[in-house]
């Protein structure tokens, strides 16, 4: 039987917990090789022969060079193109970054072999409307939510809410005003917001009902496994809103935690439905022991959660992209 090959596409600086994968999959007998997006196409070989007598795709790097024809699996972790590009003018340096993103999708796309996850899959599943009605179908609870630049549709949905309402962005991005970088959380809406709602106008927005909370929860889904954490984040004042303004490392208020049973089983469901084997799902449990699903994270990242589950979660990467347990198949 041929020797799995593992081809994990990433980049230079990626999270230390892609060692311990390589790892677990190296105790298995799989031969792992990094394609680090970051390289290429300045320090970074590839090339995809294609004909009718059947594809070739080499790559060279400085650690060697390698034959990925044979591929078994690939992990497509994070793609990072063209860091290494020397200086160059702005619009050339877009048009190559852009070009060598799209040589590197053709290469995944192309390949006919198991992929954690698709490039595809991860674009289409980003959308958190599709994701929120998928979750109920499941029998998941989902908070009230209006994505809208409707300025009364947004003020009728906010009062309608008895417990307070927020807002969220649908892409992750900060405010530049000046030399000050603020990136923007999930938000309360205030009494004096309403009366700023015409900027709806400049840039839609996401409403959703306030859900009070004992903790929040992220869950990593690892094929058929889930890993998960907890973090109080009402503990602290910033936090109350969105715990990513809570003070402190990941690794020092964040607690290895579980799901129930029946809210695990309809995760998993949810994880068929989007055909993904990875994701990065945000909870809140309620002060009544409500578990409200907030978002899948088709590529969240998962060092913290790593953190907390390390030898399991790192065979669970293992057994998955080797086939040695199911594998989600997205629809094309």
């Amino acid at each position: 039987m041929a020797r799995p090959k593992v081809l994990i596409v990433t980049w230079t600086a990626d999270h230390a917990g892609v060692n311990g994968i390589t790892a677990a999959l190296e105790r298995r007998g799989a031969e792992v090789i990094r394609l680090r997006t970051d390289l290429f196409p300045s320090r970074l070989k590839l090339a995809l022969h294609q004909s009718a007598d059947g594809e070739r795709v080499l790559m060279e790097d400085d650690t060697g060079q390698y034959d990925l024809t044979d591929v078994t699996a690939i992990w497509y972790r994070r793609m990072r193109p063209a860091l290494a590009l020397p200086e160059m003018e702005a619009s050339q340096r877009n048009a190559s970054v852009e070009e060598a993103r799209q040589h590197m999708l053709g290469i995944i796309e192309s390949r006919d072999v198991f992929v954690l996850d698709p490039p595809f899959a991860l674009r289409r599943n980003e959308h958190k409307a599709r994701q929120a009605r998928l979750a109920m179908q499941v029998g998941l609870e989902v908070p009230r939510t209006l994505f809208t630049n409707h300025p009364e549709e947004a003020r009728a949905f906010v009062e309608s809410c008895p417990g307070g309402a927020v807002t969220k962005m649908l892409a992750m991005f900060a405010v530049t005003r000046g030399v000050e970088v603020d990136v923007v959380f999930t938000n309360q809406v205030r009494p004096e917001d309403l009366d700023a709602l015409d900027s709806l106008a400049l840039c839609p927005m996401v409403f959703q009902e306030m859900v009070p909370k004992a903790k929040e929860l992220r869950v990593a889904v690892v094929g058929d496994k889930l890993f998960t954490i907890s973090i109080d984040s009402a503990s602290t004042e910033r936090g109350k809103v969105d715990w990513r303004r809570s003070s402190g490392s990941h690794d020092s208020v964040w607690q290895a935690d579980t799901l129930p049973p029946e809210v695990a089983e309809k995760l998993l469901r949810l994880g068929d439905l989007l055909g993904q084997n990875y994701g990065g799902v945000d909870f809140i449990v309620t002060p009544d022991g409500r578990y409200v699903f907030l978002e899948w994270n088709p590529a969240g990242e998962f060092g913290w959660v790593l953190e907390k589950h390390a030898g399991p979660m790192e065979e669970a990467y293992a057994e998955l992209l080797l086939g040695l347990v199911p594998q989600r198949r997205p629809w094309r």
